[in-house]
């Protein structure tokens, strides 16, 4: 709601850059003085404001209900009435373009991640427990009108372990174009969804943080897809990750030694010294937080065991498509091998068509800087509705 201003995830931003500010402030006029002494004459800058900085970060407001157990997006947000998304007809979505912004904003309905955003960004000020019940509150009240959410709502179920969610969405946010789900390719394909995409195979499936200046790694590696690995440019650094069900493989190409974390585990990257690790059995949880335990900075706090709606629809990604006419069985075939090879190189071939041949991603042993490549079981599909 644009009239409200105790919105958590702007409140949240907010007071990590008032703390940001005035660290690197401070930071400055220690190490470098005559950089802040130029800083301070040209911003006008009096040294007592970053107590004020200090101190309105502390006092930010960050609401909680602790009878739900969960985060309000605002407020007011909890009061108003739940949407009846179930029963609101497929032409009428985007509701955006069909009802008044003032309508909207009377009920808890949400056309993209918001609290569930604001996890993925600041997953440290969150507990385990309290990602999940908010991610289950949320998640049936997220219409996903905007093309940005799926991405985000794909990662945080990973993050959780919710494996059949995180695919589905991702499924979503991979085909926005190349199955025309909105049927608006012909103006364009949505590049910051594209982008969400590869956010969702390295955050999501790959499990990557930097929480906090320290790099962070828990894979999830869905149990369908054989392998996972990309390229990561991290502080004059170049590492690359390799994911299968029987061995990970983190490699410094470039670069200083590095510490980071895999599991909770700490672990030193140099050049010339991979590191591999076996992961968990299937079945076997892989950590429940890949922002780190250590760094909570909540106390966990007894909640109630269900924390949903009142009354508010169970609808599922099957509804969510439907409404959107997605056509399963088209979107059956689309199998996608994210190497940045033509298919007919590999032998293989892409398309629409629920018969055709799956391609096949062959990855090779060093992907260039910010490349991903996935490859998958010889399955039938990949497509919406169709994971386990």
């Amino acid at each position: 709601n644009p009239c409200d201003t105790s919105n958590v995830s702007t409140n949240l931003l907010a007071r990590l850059n008032l703390r940001y500010a005035a660290t690197v402030v401070r930071r400055l006029r220690n190490e470098r003085p005559e950089v802040h002494a130029a800083l301070s004459y040209g911003l006008g800058l009096d040294p007592a404001e970053l107590d004020d900085w200090e101190r309105a970060a502390a006092a930010m407001h960050v609401p909680y209900d602790d009878g739900r157990g969960i985060t309000p997006q605002d407020d007011s947000f909890l009061d108003r009435e739940v949407w009846n998304l179930k029963d609101t007809q497929a032409d009428k979505f985007p509701l955006l373009l069909h009802f008044h912004p003032l309508v909207i904003y009377r009920h808890q309905v949400l056309k993209q991640a918001d609290v569930v955003m604001a996890m993925f960004l600041l997953g440290n000020e969150f507990t385990a427990e309290q990602k999940r019940r908010n991610f289950d509150y949320y998640d049936p009240l997220t219409t996903g009108d905007s093309s940005l959410s799926a991405s985000i709502q794909s990662i945080v179920a990973s993050e959780l372990g919710d494996e059949r969610r995180a695919l589905r969405y991702f499924d979503h946010a991979l085909l926005i174009d190349l199955a025309d789900v909105g049927g608006t390719v012909a103006d364009g394909v949505h590049v910051a969804s594209a982008a969400g995409t590869w956010m969702a195979l390295v955050f999501g499936f790959g499990g990557v943080r930097n929480v906090e200046g320290d790099l962070c790694i828990d894979p999830r590696l869905p149990r369908h897809l054989d392998r996972l690995a990309f390229s990561l440019r991290y502080r004059d650094r170049q590492i690359r990750v390799a994911l299968t069900h029987g061995d990970e493989r983190y490699a410094l190409d470039e670069g200083e030694p590095v510490e980071v974390t895999v599991r909770d585990m700490r672990h030193r990257l140099a050049i010339g010294a991979p590191l591999h690790l076996e992961p968990p059995p299937p079945g076997v949880p892989a950590g429940d937080d890949p922002a780190g335990r250590r760094h909570h900075r909540h106390e966990r706090r007894p909640v109630p065991q269900v924390a949903r709606p009142h009354g508010g629809p169970r609808h599922d990604l099957d509804d969510r498509a439907q409404r959107r006419g997605i056509d399963h069985h088209r979107l059956g075939g689309v199998r996608v091998a994210l190497d940045g090879q033509h298919p007919e190189a590999r032998g293989g071939q892409r398309g629409l068509d629920g018969d055709a041949a799956a391609a096949r991603a062959h990855v090779p042993q060093h992907a260039p800087l910010g490349q991903v490549e996935a490859s998958q079981h010889d399955r039938p599909h990949l497509g919406l509705g169709d994971h386990p």
